[in-house]
């Protein structure tokens, strides 16, 4: 990113994004404490950062998996 403005941009957008595959993600998932798991990992997934920090590999891997991506 080449300024402050270009970063915030880029996470708005990618919150956005990871919104709009958690919406999708809910309408087909039936169990609803797997569903609040599962979308707050993909949500860390999609936005590239778990608690601050990057998120890493091996996370990444397992909440993919449990999404079913």
């Amino acid at each position: 990113m080449s300024s402050p403005s270009a970063a915030i941009l880029f996470l708005q957008a990618t919150a956005i994004r990871a919104h709009m595959q958690i919406c999708t993600f809910k309408s087909v998932c039936h169990d609803v404490n797997a569903r609040i798991f599962v979308t707050r990992e993909l949500a860390e997934v999609l936005m590239g950062v778990s608690d601050g920090a990057l998120l890493l590999p091996e996370k990444r891997r397992s909440a993919l998996s449990l999404a079913g991506l």
